[in-house]
């Protein structure tokens, strides 16, 4: 993933809606496949690049995935910031460094997104995880345990 243009980040709200409006008054607007594509690419993008700069597939916090994330979950409305994180629970499975930084990425989210509504939002995605008679992922209880217990 490498710098691309600098009116990107910018356009990208945009470009996450579908072409053509839906005639459907409840229809939604956004490009859930595209969406889920962009998180999946820049999620895993950014793990390999931490690998290559640190030797360890960690969050670090100069990575233009984290911003590119930060910038999409301030720009989008509610519903836009549902899909996303929807999309970046979806990775949070069993123990790995892809699961690791989307835990790590939905907590910065969840601190630095100044939404009114993004913290509700966060809450309810993880918790819908939750309610399904199913085995959970193990990645989605330990973010979840984490904002708990995180005293921000």
């Amino acid at each position: 993933m490498g710098g691309g243009s600098p009116s990107f980040p910018g356009s990208l709200k945009e470009r996450l809606l579908l072409p053509v409006p839906p005639s459907d008054l409840m229809a939604d607007p956004y490009s859930l496949p595209l969406i889920n594509a962009l998180t999946l690419y820049v999620g895993a993008s950014s793990v390999v690049q931490a690998k290559a700069r640190t030797g360890m597939s960690i969050f670090i916090f100069p990575d233009l995935g984290r911003a590119l994330f930060l910038r999409l979950a301030t720009d989008l409305d509610i519903d836009g910031q549902h899909h996303l994180m929807s999309a970046i629970v979806t990775h949070l499975r069993y123990p790995s460094a892809h699961t690791q930084w989307f835990g790590s990425l939905a907590l910065f989210l969840f601190a630095e997104v100044k939404s009114e509504n993004f913290a509700e939002v966060t809450t309810k995605v993880l918790l819908k995880r939750f309610i399904v008679h199913c085995p959970h992922p193990w990645g989605a209880l330990v973010t979840f345990i984490k904002l708990l217990c995180n005293p921000k």
